[in-house]
């Protein structure tokens, strides 16, 4: 099969998409299907590692020009040459984050090739989430251009729901999966560490961890260490933590080897998200062994289970605070209750084993495919 993906970021942004689409693409080149990734220079190119490691599995990668002074698109020359690359493509599957492509994707596939099919796969998209002109395009222009197409991927039950709800047909359901051969358990730092992992913006809830921390500071709680990687906007705020306090820990941007022992190291992973799609850091940390503090929200509901793996909370300051002030609790009197967290941890991080994953997208292709 002849298999292209779209997304406008690039892969060196690293996020979770970029991951998704290193791991599914590299999986099915090997399979025997012939696969292109097509993307724009647009975002932080930062991990070079992605692009690498799928041209040595034999996946091409096209990245062009791209306009971004309203919207975030390809150049009208970047266009032509897509078109005529997906010419004798079977399926598209693009990442339907950023307006105005899915008309782009829609005009391509009522050009020259129109016996392509198109999935349309939903890893970022908050149609009610932003200003209201934001969620109006959403609701009237993303939503009838997309409903045109072949099929519709989602990474958690409530998104499946809501497209559902507006009439889509061919909706398919599955998560992300992780990697759990490189993200194994290891061992626990000696003091109790608490870990965030994430971009340094709103959405990710940097500023209520950073309330948290200090509330636990100023209480005199002793033996604990927060480790905070990422970087954005909002990176300020923990480096002036981490000026502040001296059991704060600030990591911008590191390789995966060294994030992948953070997760084993670390006692509890915490993530105050105010909205997600999915949350594969919950993954990570499952799987490296390491329980996890959520939001009670879509995308953690999906792989943390609340009271066995981890604990979903509200995205305030006195849950967050609270639970992990319970895990330190476990490690420190009830070592065979945090242990059991981590047992089950990184036996439900195997039901998200990457090949899994990329089985359930194999069958839905060939599904789209056939019909």
């Amino acid at each position: 099969m002849k298999i292209a993906f779209y997304s406008i970021l690039n892969l060196g942004y690293g996020g979770g998409f970029e991951k998704w689409v290193e791991q599914v693409a590299t999986i099915l080149s090997t399979r025997g299907h012939q696969i292109i990734i097509l993307t724009t220079k647009y975002g932080d190119n930062k991990n070079k590692i992605i692009q690498k490691n799928l041209y040595r599995h034999g996946v091409r990668v096209f990245e062009y020009e791209n306009y971004q002074r309203l919207f975030v698109i390809p150049t009208i020359s970047a266009i032509r040459q897509i078109a005529k690359l997906i010419e004798n493509i079977d399926v598209l599957y693009f990442n339907n984050a950023f307006p105005v492509n899915e008309v782009i994707v829609f005009l391509l596939k009522r050009g020259n090739n129109k016996n392509i099919k198109i999935i349309s796969g939903y890893h970022g998209l908050f149609p009610e989430i932003g200003n209201m002109m934001k969620r109006l395009y959403y609701r009237v222009v993303n939503k009838s251009l997309s409903k045109k197409f072949d099929a519709f991927h989602v990474l958690n039950s409530e998104d499946q729901s809501m497209l559902q709800s507006w009439r889509y047909r061919n909706v398919y359901n599955f998560p992300n999966g992780v990697d759990t051969v490189r993200y194994i358990p290891g061992q626990k730092k000696n003091i109790f560490t608490v870990m965030f992992a994430g971009r340094m913006v709103y959405q990710k809830g940097i500023d209520i961890l950073a309330e948290v921390i200090r509330k636990i500071n100023d209480s005199q709680e002793k033996n604990l260490n927060f480790h905070i990687f990422g970087a954005g906007p909002l990176a300020y705020i923990v480096k002036d933590l981490e000026k502040k306090f001296s059991n704060v820990i600030y990591s911008s941007y590191v390789d995966e080897e060294k994030l992948v022992e953070a997760f084993q190291s670390a006692h509890v992973f915490v993530s105050p998200s105010r909205f997600e799609t999915f949350l594969l850091t919950s993954l990570e940390a499952q799987s490296a062994g390491t329980p996890v503090i959520a939001s009670d929200i879509a995308g953690p509901r999906e792989t943390v289970i609340s009271g066995q793996t981890g604990l979903l909370v509200n995205a305030t300051q006195y849950e967050i605070r609270n639970a992990i002030l319970y895990f330190k609790d476990l490690w420190d009197n009830r070592k065979q209750e945090y242990s059991n967290y981590c047992q089950n941890a990184r036996r439900n991080a195997l039901r998200y084993d990457w090949k899994i994953t990329v089985d359930k997208f194999e069958q839905m292709l060939n599904s789209i495919v056939n019909k």
